[in-house]
C-alpha cells in the first residue's frame, strides 16, 4: 500500500547518540478477515510494528497514528529528545498528535 504521510525528525538519546527517524502511514486496507488494517512505521527505531486493525478504516488510521504518538512519548519518557530534522530546535510532538487525557470527547 502507498505511503500517504511522513514526515522526519531526529531522535537524541541520554548517551547523545542521535538517530534519524522517519514515520510512516500507509493508507488503510481491509483485510480478508474484515476488519481493516494500517501499516505504520518509524524507520530508525520501529520498523516493523504490527499492522492496526480497526471495525472500519478511520478508526484503523486513528489508532495507528494514536500509537506512534505512544511509541515517540516513551522515548521522552526514557530521557530522549525529539528534534527537527536539521535543527536542534524540539520536533512539536503536541502539533503533530493530541494529548488524550484517556476520556471521550
Amino acid at each position: 500500500m502507498p505511503v500517504i504521510a511522513s514526515t522526519q525528525l531526529r531522535l537524541r538519546l541520554l548517551s547523545g547518540a542521535t538517530h534519524a527517524l522517519r514515520l510512516e502511514v500507509e493508507q488503510p486496507q481491509r483485510a480478508p478477515t474484515g476488519e481493516w488494517r494500517c501499516i505504520v512505521r518509524i524507520v530508525g527505531l520501529h520498523d516493523k510494528l504490527a499492522p492496526i486493525a480497526g471495525e472500519d478504516s478511520l478508526q484503523s488510521l486513528t489508532l495507528a497514528l494514536g500509537l506512534l504518538r505512544r511509541r515517540l512519548e516513551a522515548q521522552v519518557q526514557k530521557g530522549a529528545r525529539l528534534l527537527q530534522p536539521n535543527e536542534d530546535e524540539d520536533f512539536p510532538l503536541e502539533g503533530y498528535f493530541t494529548h488524550r487525557e484517556g476520556r471521550a470527547v
